[in-house]
This record gives C-alpha cells, sequence and structure tokens, in this order.
C-alpha cells in the first residue's frame, strides 16, 4: 500500500521526485508512511487521507465542522475503541461509521465486524485527516499520552529530514572541495587555543 499511495500522491502532484526520495529515507529509519509525508509537511493531513482513501478504496470524510456526540462514540466498547484506534462518527439507525487509525489493520477491521454483526448493523469504515482522527481518539477517552507520542514521532520525522538534507548539503560541498583540488588543512590559533579551518589550495603549500 505504502508504494501505491507514493505513486499516486506523485501522480497528482502533490509531491515530486525529490520530495519521494525523502519520505523513502524517512521510512527507512523506522518512520511510518504518515510520519514521513504527513510529518515531514511534504503533503497536508486531508491531501493525505484523501489519497489513502482513494487506494484503500474507503470514503474519505473531512469532519470539520462536525460535532460527534458522546452517544454516537458511546455505540462502541471503549475496550474496541482503545484497542483497535477506531471511532464511531456517525450512526443512522442501520449503518454505524467508523474512523480507523489505520485502515489496513485487517484484524481491527474483523474485530469491528464482528462486534457490528452482533448489534445488527452495517459497518462502514472510512478514512478522516490525521488530525481528526486524533481528536476523535481524545473523545472517546483515549490515552492522550498515545496521541502526544504519535505527534512527538511527527515532529522527529521533520528533524531527521532536516538532518538528512543537511547531511547530503555537506556531501555536496565535500565532493565540491575534492573535485577543485583543494585541501582542507587545521590550524590551531593562538587566541585562547581555538581551532580554526583553513582550505588551502595544494599548490600553494
Amino acid at each position: 500500500m505504502d508504494e501505491q499511495t507514493l505513486a499516486l500522491l506523485l501522480s497528482k502532484g502533490l509531491i515530486d521526485q525529490k520530495a519521494m526520495e525523502n519520505i523513502r529515507m524517512l521510512m527507512t529509519r523506522g518512520k511510518t508512511l504518515q510520519q514521513a509525508v504527513v510529518g515531514a509537511r511534504h503533503v497536508s493531513d486531508v491531501d493525505f487521507a484523501k489519497v489513502c482513501a482513494e487506494v484503500l478504496g474507503l470514503p474519505f470524510v473531512d469532519l470539520t465542522g462536525v460535532d460527534v456526540s458522546a452517544e454516537v462514540i458511546g455505540l462502541l466498547p471503549h475496550a474496541i475503541i482503545e484497542s483497535y484506534q477506531a471511532v464511531p462518527f456517525g450512526f443512522d439507525g442501520t449503518t454505524i461509521q467508523i474512523a480507523m487509525q489505520d485502515p489496513t489493520n485487517l484484524r481491527a477491521s474483523e474485530a469491528l465486524q464482528f462486534v457490528t454483526n452482533e448489534k445488527g448493523w452495517k459497518l462502514q469504515t472510512a478514512v478522516v485527516p490525521p488530525k481528526q482522527m486524533d481528536e476523535l481518539l481524545r473523545k472517546a477517552g483515549v490515552g492522550e499520552s498515545e496521541v502526544e507520542t504519535a505527534r512527538l514521532d511527527l515532529d522527529s520525522a521533520r528533524g531527521d529530514l532536516a538532518r538528512a538534507e543537511a547531511e547530503l548539503h555537506l556531501a555536496a560541498l565535500e565532493a565540491d572541495r575534492v573535485r577543485l583540488g583543494v585541501e582542507r588543512s587545521v590550524v590551531r590559533s593562538p587566541v585562547a587555543g581555538t581551532v580554526a579551518e583553513a582550505l588551502i589550495d595544494p599548490g600553494e603549500a
């Protein structure tokens, strides 16, 4: 699914080739696709959710301005909400709409299907923007620490991206220095024993 999502983000012009490479690099460092894409600010969480929904063949729902009641959230046992990070946001008497943190989680989908079947309801899972999912989980009383941990992971992804870009920039500078035949010489300053760096051309040495 990750590669399908990246390919669709690229085809829609939401990311370019450089961004895709950065995202893949972050994922090799242990970040999830969402952390690497949304956390590193390559794509908004709304656009990311829309693309994920398209890849999964699920409806995208924007809950902006929608007040999900405690009664609707309470239709699903808290243990299920907490275990599977899934929160109800709509119910019309026969169909319950549930937002999932990870719609690809087969175990979660099966558990939700079992619970709703027991109650005689139809199940409609949907993809909502990550920030709205966080808000639903908070409303449902799911541990704040879990949401905060996720946000710290996203901040870390941003830091990793900046660090990686700095490393790439440094590597490019070093390559240019070698190409130009410039050698680095480190000399000690007589002032307070500090170390200064000088670039000396081999022809002048």
